[in-house]
């Protein structure tokens, strides 16, 4: 398996050194630093690293919760916040961008190891669940286009949308909470079509 890429967004050296480190004898492997929040922008498009280690004051005009935020909306790179300020006020920015970890320095290797597999372990269980998601959401469109076509028999059909769409709610239930009523379906029903011979049913 090859060795994760972790990219550090700090701009005191000495912490960078140490991170660099700690992160080696860890077993991952760091793709570069940034001093700023504009360097790193550029540094990640260029790296694409699988995790980045940023603090929230940077020199520059962006600080770490604006980058952390682009980083999530453009780039898909996950956060883990490394910071000398632990009162409410920045850990309530900080949370706004949905970071995957929150660290106060000084940073201890063992605390940075428990953050990063705990970070590594939610980052592959959202990956398992968009790609349920995904598979279900293609069973239910095959599904649909079947209902409309008339094929393969509108009933089983028909049961088997509803079912399909039933798992993909519970599926999501386990990690977000999703209300649907009774009969509903997270997609419009399609109307059948009147078979030849059929007579609709009340």
């Amino acid at each position: 398996m090859p060795k994760r890429l972790i990219l550090i967004v700090e701009d005191e050296i000495v912490i960078v050194r140490e991170l660099e480190e700690a992160l080696e004898n860890l077993g991952f492997t760091t793709c570069g630093f940034a001093p700023s929040g504009e360097e790193a922008l550029l540094h990640a498009e260029r790296e694409r690293p699988d995790l980045a280690l940023v603090d929230i004051r940077l020199r520059g005009k962006m600080d770490g919760t604006e980058l952390a935020g682009v980083f999530s909306k453009r780039l898909n790179i996950p956060v883990i916040f490394i910071t000398a300020f632990s009162n409410r006020e920045v850990i309530e920015r900080a949370k706004l961008s949905d970071p995957f970890g929150y660290i106060v320095k000084p940073v201890r290797e063992s605390q940075l190891r428990v953050c990063l597999e705990l970070a590594f372990e939610r980052i592959a269980g959202e990956k398992k669940r968009k790609a349920v998601d995904k598979s279900y959401l293609e069973t239910i469109d095959q599904l649909r286009e079947q209902l409309a076509q008339g094929s393969d028999g509108p009933d089983s059909t028909s049961m088997n949308l509803e079912r399909t769409e039933d798992r993909l709610h519970a599926h999501k239930g386990k990690t977000s909470p999703v209300k649907k009523s009774p009969n509903s379906s997270i997609f419009p029903r399609i109307p059948r079509k009147p078979i030849a011979g059929i007579s609709g049913r009340s």
